[in-house]
């Protein structure tokens, strides 16, 4: 299971001086329980009403984390699908 506020304390994003990743984060958690297969990053752009250079920047950070990963879509070779990682 997912447990949003126990990721946000580990990520480091559980105040108010980064709230465009908390955006960022809420967003691809959103995603995530309408599609398990993930989101592209596009739609999280759009969905979260943030730059692109701001989300990739959270998602690098995700990914480091080891809280999402990003696989290449099998429609689009060019696209990422970001997914997010069971906490255990």
């Amino acid at each position: 299971k997912l447990y949003p506020g126990y990721l946000f304390v580990r990520m480091n994003i559980y105040d108010e001086e980064n709230p465009n990743e908390l955006k960022v984060f809420y967003t691809i958690i959103l995603r995530s329980s309408y599609n398990e297969e993930g989101s592209n990053i596009t739609e999280i752009v759009e969905n979260s009403g943030m730059s692109r250079s701001t989300v990739y920047k959270t998602l690098k950070k995700l990914s480091t984390e080891g809280i999402i990963n990003l696989n290449q879509s099998e429609d689009d070779g060019r696209e990422s699908l970001v997914v997010l990682n069971s906490v255990s």
